[in-house]
């Protein structure tokens, strides 16, 4: 227990760095519970830490985390503001992390790209597409340019760049910027190769990053290729869901699978548009209120009402 630890030895960063971690990881349980007011308060738990903690300067790596956390859940919520204000104390932490770092070290070009990361996420949940476009970019350019000195930073430097490239793919794609949205998209895949299978966070990025080569390649004309990319990230979720687990934020991918196979041709289409619709009205209520699914969930009625033509754009966060 951390707690009791601290209460021993309140100077231990390692305790306090390990508490603000399990609030974080029961944030995330919650969130996946739908029960995001409470998720909201562990976050804050979290980030109360710096004010707490002896020596807080240490931990601002696990700082940076809760607040990107708390930045993406407001921005969820449609809670701009305090989206923003989440976002700006990212910003501090950030910039705490990097103190002392060359600005030309790979070191801390890694810890920069972590923090634009954040600033993509939340821009892309709140629409502000050419936002996340230019700053995709702008880590591409910039962690295209570091020189990796040995393996373990060049499987870094890969991780950063696939994660980049995706960005600008989802971006791109909701401004009909499509031959910027297929070029990132080939690009990360080719960079998918280079890095072990166990990398969780790509894996758990995959899916919904061939939604969008899917939707990208449906509305270029390339109709055998969306349907492998579409087909491959609903197996993935269809996998994940039948692994009984209670996660809503996997139903919601789930959903979000089954709408672009319907428009890619994968199925009968009616079946997958109304077992997507099913699944988002039976999450939690502060889980239909999310920004994505609200998307989602007008995507699907704009593609019911359609006779003909291009699959419409699909909210896939990242």
């Amino acid at each position: 227990d951390y707690a009791a630890m601290l209460a021993i030895d309140p100077s231990n960063a390692i305790a306090w760095n390990n508490l603000g971690v399990a609030y974080q990881a029961a944030a995330l349980a919650l969130t996946r519970l739908g029960r995001v007011d409470e998720a909201r308060a562990q976050l804050h738990a979290a980030l109360d830490i710096e004010h707490r903690a002896r020596g807080s300067g240490t931990l601002a790596f696990m700082l940076m985390q809760a607040s990107d956390a708390l930045a993406r859940l407001e921005a969820e919520q449609d809670r701009r503001r305090d989206a923003e204000a989440a976002l700006a104390t990212h910003r501090r932490f950030v910039a705490q992390a990097v103190q002392g770092l060359s600005a030309d070290s790979f070191p801390y070009a890694m810890v920069s790209a972590d923090g634009r990361r954040t600033e993509i996420s939340v821009a892309q949940i709140l629409g502000d597409y050419a936002r996340a476009q230019a700053d995709a970019r702008a880590t591409l350019a910039d962690m295209g340019a570091r020189v990796a000195l040995n393996a373990g930073q060049q499987s870094g430097k890969n991780y950063v760049l696939i994660l980049g490239n995706e960005a600008l793919a989802a971006a791109s794609y909701r401004l009909g910027d499509d031959a910027t949205a297929a070029a990132a998209g080939t690009a990360a895949r080719a960079l998918r190769q280079q890095l072990p299978s166990m990398v969780q966070e790509l894996l758990r990025t995959q899916s919904a990053a061939q939604m969008i080569d899917a939707l990208v390649a449906a509305r270029q004309g390339r109709t055998a290729e969306a349907r492998t990319f579409a087909a491959a990230a609903l197996a993935r979720e269809r996998e994940l869901a039948a692994s009984g687990r209670d996660d809503a934020m996997q139903r919601i991918r789930l959903a979000q699978a089954l709408y672009v196979a319907a428009l890619t041709g994968v199925g009968d289409g009616p079946r997958e548009f109304a077992e997507a619709s099913a699944i988002l009205a039976r999450l939690p209520a502060p889980l239909r209120e999310a920004r994505s699914v609200g998307l989602l969930r007008g995507d699907i009625a704009a593609a019911r009402t359609r006779v003909t033509g291009a699959p419409v754009r699909v909210s896939t966060a990242q």
